[in-house]
């Protein structure tokens, strides 16, 4: 089953909607997905503090493919 971006925003969403606040999800070594209240935001990691979030990126400029 192939995820689109609004399948991908879904489960990110119910994943982390509960969690508390300040959870992230990790996308990949630069990149992390939280829950802002109302939706699913998409930030880069800072790239001197990976603790540090950079800026925020919109997850339709970014392919959900895997290759």
């Amino acid at each position: 089953m192939e995820l689109n971006h609004d399948a991908i925003d879904a489960q990110l969403a119910s994943l982390l909607r509960d969690q508390p606040p300040g959870t992230t999800a990790n996308l990949t070594n630069f990149a992390v997905a939280y829950w802002d209240g109302q939706r699913v935001v998409y930030v880069f990691l800072d790239e001197h503090d990976d603790a540090k979030l950079d800026e925020e990126f919109d997850r339709t400029d970014r392919s959900c493919s895997n290759g």
